[in-house]
């Protein structure tokens, strides 16, 4: 069983807190970013498959990023994918992007 937590909740952004059966199971942060998506996002799979004048019809793309400290294993994967992706109201004019957070994006700090 799941429990989640609502941490934080600003006008576009929320992050919650995901346990599964008393352990932490991951960080899921939601941003409306109040745009299209971006050139980037027509890469991935599967919109890369998609007719562009599709994509360019989506003016609203909200973000959500699954953030954990060690891989999902599969059936985590998929429960947090389809509990999350039904927290967006899907319109012909919005739509959503499901991703695991890029390590990239840590800011690491050293104790110089």
């Amino acid at each position: 069983m799941i429990s989640l937590n609502r941490i934080l909740k600003l006008r576009d952004l929320e992050i919650f807190h995901v346990l599964k059966n008393g352990n932490i199971l991951s960080f899921v942060v939601i941003e409306d970013t109040r745009n299209p998506f971006t050139e980037e996002d027509k890469k991935l799979e599967p919109l890369c498959y998609m007719d562009e004048e599709d994509i360019n019809k989506i003016l609203n793309v909200f973000r959500i990023s699954l953030i954990n400290d060690e891989k999902l294993n599969e059936e985590d994967s998929i429960l947090l994918r389809s509990y999350f992706s039904d927290f967006v109201n899907n319109t012909n004019l919005t739509n959503f992007i499901i991703e695991e957070f890029n390590e990239r994006n840590w800011i690491y700090l050293s104790q110089d």
